[in-house]
């Protein structure tokens, strides 16, 4: 923002809002002015993989405060940008999941410790440690077959993981 200026900082945001001279217009499906907003408070979220919009008070019950969602990721930007032509948002996610998520989306089908830690180049020791904070928090589901451990992911697990896509 110090070296661009506002009205640069929110295209860069989403590409729904801009900066128009004296207010800021965002394109969303509902039309409201704002005239009195004490505050506007940006919000970037890794939960949150669109823009989202909220207004607090309602109109009329004193000074407003808008707050904006935007993803945490970094949009598309049309070239290899970095990613290995991986879907936008998809290094962001690895880079906030870290292990525990790429183990969590990787559990779509049931697998052992030891086939994750070969697909994760991880130690057995560390996706069991892994494992157990996950299923702890009820995200991944265990099975046994004679001496294997199979997890899969739980329904909660499966909500989760849809957020890393």
């Amino acid at each position: 923002m110090s070296r661009q200026g506002l009205a640069d900082v929110f295209p860069g945001l989403d590409p729904r809002i801009g900066w128009h001279g004296d207010h800021l217009r965002i394109d969303v499906p509902f039309d409201v002015d704002v005239p009195e907003a004490d505050m506007l408070i940006l919000v970037p979220s890794v939960f949150n993989g669109s823009l989202s919009v909220a207004i607090d008070p309602l109109p009329g019950a004193g000074p407003q405060q808008v707050v904006i969602s935007y993803p945490a990721y970094p949009a598309a930007d049309g070239g290899d940008g970095g990613d290995g032509g991986r879907p936008a948002g998809r290094l962001a996610a690895d880079q906030m999941a870290g292990t525990r998520g790429r183990i969590l989306r990787d559990l779509a089908t049931p697998r052992t410790t030891t086939e994750l830690a070969h697909r994760h180049w991880l130690t057995p020791g560390a996706v069991s440690h892994h494992l157990t904070a996950l299923h702890r928090a009820g995200f991944v589901l265990e099975s046994r077959e004679q001496h294997r451990v199979y997890y899969q992911l739980s329904e909660r697990g499966r909500d989760l993981a849809a957020v890393y896509g």
